[in-house]
């Protein structure tokens, strides 16, 4: 059976991993594989130990499982772009945006434990990010449910989804962000983002349109409210939230990139788009840190701004699939993974491994 090897110290797994074969672990905590090291919750307390017959089960079958993936892969043209395999001429690792592992039909969810500041006061809370190849219809600019790749001219894409609830002292705040990167070029198509608490709801979107990346607010604050501002459709301009799919493009390939990053627009307020020359880079050498998740093999990806100042740093899986397992900003936004998983989250016959039905962070 053919292994896909994370790089969790001391862990290989086959992926993607199937509908769980044990009871469904409490939030945040993690299932241990016989003689390796946890993925998801080394170090969390209470992980739930697979006894051996039941591990010899779940390799079995996700071998089979593996297999019919690669045979359904196979059928499906859509995923015949020679480009998606995972290594490419020479024997090099192919980057993060043109592995085949994207062509599964699944979605990658990671669970951080974060820390973010509202009111001046920092707060705990789980922030899912979750990512999955779809295509966009060009015209509309929402997902093409049923894409005819030969004429309709359906963008491939990657959709990233960014989801929090952060509590305060009387209320939570629930942010929401959607991203779509072309595939495999990572430009920037559109963006939405929203957030509610109990005084309003705000609403942003930014879309590439042939002239101009248009960008429409929709605010409940006085002297913000509605409002809609117009870029040059540079290709190197990026909200901040899209650079955790661009740290794992650096990551993977040692190239820098030189972008024009808007502020953070997960936000409540509604202000002018104001772009800032950045760079983001990769160090060369790799180093193992300690996470929820476990001890990883990670890549430092450093953004700085034009002078050289830090700004953020984004500790990037030092091999495929490149998740994004600790993050910081300079503004307070701390991440660190605690869990991931592949599987149909729309499915909702697919139970999480990692919180319990109805019960979702």
């Amino acid at each position: 059976m053919q292994m896909y090897r994370t790089s969790i110290v001391n862990a290989a797994i086959p992926m993607p991993i199937g509908p769980a074969e044990s009871a469904v672990i409490r939030r945040g905590a993690g299932v241990n594989w016989a003689g390796g090291s946890a993925l998801g919750g080394g170090r969390s307390g209470g992980a739930k130990t697979l006894p051996r017959s039941s591990l010899g089960r779940h390799f079995r079958e996700c071998g089979i499982a593996v297999l019919l993936l690669a045979v359904v892969a196979g059928c499906d043209s859509r995923s015949a772009d020679p480009t998606t395999a995972d290594s490419v001429a020479g024997g090099r690792q192919a980057s993060f945006s043109r592995i085949a592992l994207w062509d599964d039909g699944l979605a990658e969810l990671c669970y951080y434990d974060a820390v973010d500041e509202i009111y001046g006061v920092p707060r705990k809370y789980t922030r899912i990010m979750l990512a999955n190849r779809e295509w966009l219809n060009p015209v509309q600019m929402v997902k093409a449910e049923s894409p005819d790749l030969a004429g309709s001219g359906s963008l491939p894409v990657f959709k990233t989804n960014i989801i929090e609830e952060i509590p305060t002292e009387n209320y939570n705040y629930r942010f929401m962000v959607t991203i779509f990167l072309g595939r495999p070029e990572l430009r920037l198509e559109k963006f939405a983002a929203s957030s509610q608490e109990w005084c309003g709801t705000t609403f942003k979107r930014l879309v590439r349109r042939h002239d101009a990346l248009r960008i429409d607010a929709f605010s409940y604050f006085e002297n913000e409210a509605d409002r809609n501002w117009s870029l040059a459709p540079s290709s190197n301009v990026y909200p901040r939230e899209a650079l955790f799919l661009l740290a794992r493009e650096v990551a993977s390939t040692g190239d820098s990139m030189d972008l024009q990053v808007l502020p953070r627009l997960r936000s409540s307020h509604a202000s002018e788009p104001q772009l800032s020359s950045c760079i983001l880079a990769c160090e060369s050498a790799p180093r193992i840190i300690s996470v929820p998740i476990g001890d990883v093999r990670v890549k430092k990806v450093t953004l700085s701004n034009a002078g050289g100042g830090w700004i953020a740093s984004y500790d990037v899986e030092a091999a495929s699939p490149f998740r994004i397992v600790a993050h910081e900003h300079v503004d307070g936004l701390h991440l660190s993974l605690r869990y991931s998983e592949r599987r149909a989250y729309w499915d909702r016959t697919r139970q999480s491994r990692f919180y319990e039905r109805g019960n979702a962070p």
